[in-house]
């Protein structure tokens, strides 16, 4: 996509936004490091948690 193919309220979309793969949303792993006071506490959110965080 380019900034050429984004005409705002033209109604008109890029062929290529529409290709680009979206997020997801099935791996419900949390994206962000989880406060270790909550791992601890919790471990179904500790199970979650992506790995290297």
């Amino acid at each position: 996509m380019t900034t050429d193919s984004y005409k705002p309220a033209s109604g008109i979309v890029d062929p290529n936004v529409v290709k680009t793969p979206g997020f997801n949303f099935e791996d419900r792993r949390y994206i962000f490091p989880i406060p270790l006071s909550e791992i601890t506490s919790n471990p179904k959110i500790a199970t979650q948690q992506n790995a290297g965080w």
